[in-house]
């Protein structure tokens, strides 16, 4: 009753009582917590998404839990597995590495669906109760090849960290602008870098550069997969003392 009720919420005034969050999301059977996983080398583009997840869930009364993953195939399972485990509402998978293009390598992502809603940023999944948000790498991509070719750049060379759905996209765009002009395309142009943190990234992918016009290889401009690979290609000009956009092009 209404007398009772009053009773009860002064007492809990009176003694300052905190509801436990936990008890009570058991009872009405949602925790208000949803978890953000992103994998352990993280970026602006990520630092960005957390942020504005993390902003507009809290501003709909849901707390985020922030878990972190290395790329390892093992312990995105386990990371996943430990969302479920603990009753989030939902997970949000920021980035296109959650998702594998082996045959069955997405499956622990089936299993979890059953039970919890999952969102893939940048990631393409066709299963119950998996929600995409994708990026247009593909055009975007061939778009930016195709702006400097028409330019007049010729050896245009391609930076990416990865082999995952968003890399694999951008590098069929850049190779099909190459297609779509009727040039030749050279494979070396192609160069994959390994994963680091931000800022040794720009400095070994600089002096990756560095080691590769002291080897021979040739090119004119830089199309990188992201940002601070086309930071890293800008401090490679500037050593080498090109003028930017004049004898060096970059996209990033």
């Amino acid at each position: 009753s209404e007398k009772t009720r009053a009773k009860v919420v002064a007492v809990m005034e009176e003694c300052g009582y905190v509801p436990n969050a936990f008890a009570r999301g058991l009872g009405l059977n949602t925790m208000k917590t949803i978890g953000l996983l992103c994998s352990f080398d993280v970026d602006s583009y990520t630092t960005q998404a957390v942020y504005q997840l993390e902003t507009a869930l809290r501003e709909r009364g849901y707390y985020c839990q922030l878990s972190f993953t290395s790329h390892d195939y093992a312990a995105r399972v386990s990371a996943i597995e430990q969302m479920c485990n603990r009753h989030v509402d939902g997970i949000i998978l920021i980035g296109s590495t959650f998702v594998e293009d082996k045959k069955n390598g997405n499956e622990h992502l089936r299993q979890a669906a059953r039970s919890t809603p999952i969102v893939c940023l940048n990631g393409s999944l066709d299963y119950e109760n998996v929600y995409c948000v994708l990026c247009d790498d593909y055009h975007i991509s061939k778009e930016a090849t195709l702006y400097l070719l028409n330019r007049g750049y010729k050896r245009i060379l391609h930076l990416h960290h990865g082999e995952n759905q968003s890399g694999l996209r951008k590098q069929a765009g850049y190779r099909d602008a190459y297609l779509e002009k009727g040039l030749p395309l050279d494979e070396r142009l192609t160069q994959y870098v390994p994963v680091r943190s931000q800022f040794e990234k720009i400095a070994a992918v600089r002096d990756h550069l560095c080691r590769l016009h002291r080897e021979g290889l040739v090119f004119d401009a830089v199309f990188a997969s992201e940002d601070e690979l086309a930071i890293a290609a800008i401090r490679y000009g500037l050593l080498m003392n090109l003028s930017i956009p004049d004898e060096f092009g970059v996209i990033g």
